[in-house]
């Protein structure tokens, strides 16, 4: 039984440390032979961490149910003060996707195979009831279902993948039924789309069927439930010679304003990738490669949230894998990156800094309250042992507006 001098280390170590402009906490870790939060033994992998606006934490991980023996993709929720729980297991073999949060916190996610999408579900914490959003056996010429997201708070949107290989964007919303059909418009491939409350967005490619080359025309478009009619966000040099941009990343952001942030290759090629946040008067250069901390801009998807805040992946001027921040009153500041120190509930640690894999896995995501989650690998102070994977929360000490 721990004593009151473990009980107050073990807080110590526990504890929000302060880095200036940020908090930072451990959420769960993950090891070989021990975990914090998580029933051991388990494995972060792949477990993509979102936080609600009132600061309650999820992701997926790999469990052991010792009912069977095997290891299964579960999703743990926590909320603020309390202990986490799991909401849902998975069949042996299958996956869970990113959970998508509407304003009221609720998670919606789907179960999928190499196969097809068996299950989409929802969870609301608020009754802590986890239900079949819609079956999708209710739509039996759909192979997929990629980017299922929300719609305002109860209807969903994602893309869709038929049997002969054309995608379309579909939702459970009359009227957004078949939004877009590529075999149906002038779109070559439609890329995942994304949303936040009534908006969403999503980079095009024009051309005829399977013309999916860089050399045709993108661009980004937003609606606006229950519209139908796009509208033109930014386009690509392909789409209109005046363009600044020669190329856009797969991913993007968007708040409940419909801002939208993305990566975009620069047509000056000496101005490298830069991150751009895009808002209804006002064109950003959020970060670009080569000036401040960066040398590389990673593929991974940015965020925005309502405060306008920006966060994203890149390696610094050191090649180190890092989370950056951004606002116009606070510029660009790094959050964290490999070989940094951080909080553990064993020995002191830090964010894995090695030749052999990444430090951080996945996109980092950002609520409206300024916090941040992520997942990192963890490995001893100097490097010598492996202590795991973790997902951890920053408090961001920056004003609200």
């Amino acid at each position: 039984m721990l004593n009151l001098r473990a009980l107050a280390l073990l807080a110590i170590f526990l504890a929000e440390p302060s880095y200036g402009f940020y908090q930072m906490e451990l959420i769960a870790r993950s090891g070989e032979f021990s975990s914090f939060g998580l029933n051991a033994p388990s494995i972060l992998y792949n477990s993509d961490p979102v936080i609600d606006d009132v600061g309650r934490v999820s992701f997926s991980y790999l469990g052991l149910d010792e009912s069977n023996g095997n290891f299964h993709r579960r999703y743990w929720v926590k909320e603020p003060h309390k202990k986490g729980l799991v909401i849902y297991q998975a069949q042996p073999q299958n996956m869970l996707s990113r959970p998508e949060l509407n304003t009221q916190g609720e998670l919606l996610f789907t179960e999928f195979n190499e196969n097809q999408t068996e299950n989409v579900f929802i969870y609301r914490p608020l009754t802590n009831e986890l239900d079949q959003a819609f079956s999708p056996k209710d739509y039996p010429d759909a192979l997929g279902f990629t980017g299922m997201s929300f719609i305002g708070e109860d209807e969903f949107v994602w893309r869709e993948l038929n049997f002969m290989g054309g995608r379309s964007v579909n939702s459970t919303n009359a009227s957004w039924k078949d939004l877009i059909v590529e075999a149906e418009s002038d779109t070559s491939y439609i890329f995942v789309p994304h949303t936040s409350g009534q908006y969403m967005a999503a980079k095009l490619r024009y051309g005829d069927e399977r013309q999916w080359g860089e050399n045709r025309p993108d661009q980004i478009i937003r609606w606006k439930l229950p519209k139908r009619l796009p509208e033109v966000v930014v386009e690509d040099q392909d789409a209109n010679p005046r363009s600044p941009y020669k190329s856009f990343h797969n991913n993007l952001g968007l708040n409940t304003r419909g801002d939208v942030v993305f990566v975009a290759s620069m047509v000056d090629a000496l101005m490298g990738k830069t991150v751009v946040l895009k808002t209804r008067t006002q064109t950003y250069k959020v970060a670009r490669e080569g000036e401040d901390d960066i040398s590389e801009i990673e593929t991974f998807r940015p965020l925005v949230n309502d405060q306008n805040v920006v966060v994203f992946r890149a390696k610094d001027r050191r090649g180190k894998r890092s989370i950056y921040a951004w606002s116009v009153d606070q510029g660009l500041k790094k959050i964290v990156g490999e070989s940094d120190i951080v909080p553990s509930d064993i020995q002191t640690s830090r964010i894995l800094d090695s030749d052999w894999g990444p430090g951080l896995a996945g996109s980092p995501w950002i609520n409206n309250q300024n916090q941040i989650v992520f997942q990192a690998v963890l490995e001893s102070k100097r490097g010598e042992t492996r202590l795991g994977s973790a997902i951890y929360k920053v408090n961001l000490l920056w004003p609200q507006n």
